[in-house]
């Protein structure tokens, strides 16, 4: 849960400036617009690959600390939360108090931080439960198969890894019951997000 919870924070804290820079100026014909596309193309490449794979190779060069790992997962969230904004930016930054907050003489970063980002910030907030859900899912499976959190931390992958060994012999219990932490855990977490985007939707709200 901790892994998961500051991986997480760390991404949303760079991902969600980079998606609001990159969407405000996309298709913009100066050096701000260069460098959203830039910076777009890098988080392509990023998301190119699949997410474990990227992940194992990472903490696998960089050592297996609980801090290389919390880095690892949230380097490979700073992209989804970088394309959620943007996403959102450009819907509304054609709105009309956009323009008019131009027109009064607003700077750019003013408008960024006080007028776009409270109109976009809800679906990053949503987006917060599942990349907790799945940094635990990742870290549970980077440390099933030995990249991940070494012992004597305890993480529930890699109880579920020691466990396995000792299946054969009718002992179940050391994996499975971390296994049915690891599913209640993630459903919960995924429940909890449903009820944000919910509680978030102004539809809801009558």
């Amino acid at each position: 849960l901790m892994i998961a919870f500051f991986a997480t924070l760390i991404g949303m804290i760079f991902g969600i400036p980079l998606g609001l820079y990159v969407g405000y100026y996309e298709n913009n014909k100066s050096i701000s617009g260069i460098m959203s596309i830039i910076i777009m193309r890098i988080m392509d490449v990023i998301q190119a690959f699949p997410v474990f794979i990227l992940g194992l190779a990472i903490v696998t060069a960089t050592g297996q600390k609980i801090s290389n790992v919390i880095y690892v997962l949230a380097f490979l969230w700073t992209p989804v939360f970088t394309r959620l904004v943007r996403t959102e930016v450009l819907s509304v930054r054609e709105n009309l108090y956009i323009e008019q907050a131009k027109a009064v003489g607003n700077t750019d970063s003013k408008i960024l931080f006080k007028h776009v980002l409270p109109n976009v910030i809800s679906p990053a907030i949503t987006q917060i439960s599942v990349c907790i859900a799945a940094s635990i899912l990742l870290t549970a499976g980077l440390s099933f198969v030995g990249a991940g959190v070494r012992m004597p931390t305890p993480e529930l992958g890699l109880m579920i890894s020691v466990g396995a060994k000792n299946m054969v012999t009718g002992q179940w219990w050391p994996s499975v019951f971390p296994g049915v932490v690891l599913c209640i855990t993630i459903f919960g977490l995924s429940m909890l997000g449903e009820g944000i985007s919910e509680t978030l939707d102004p539809r809801n709200w009558r």
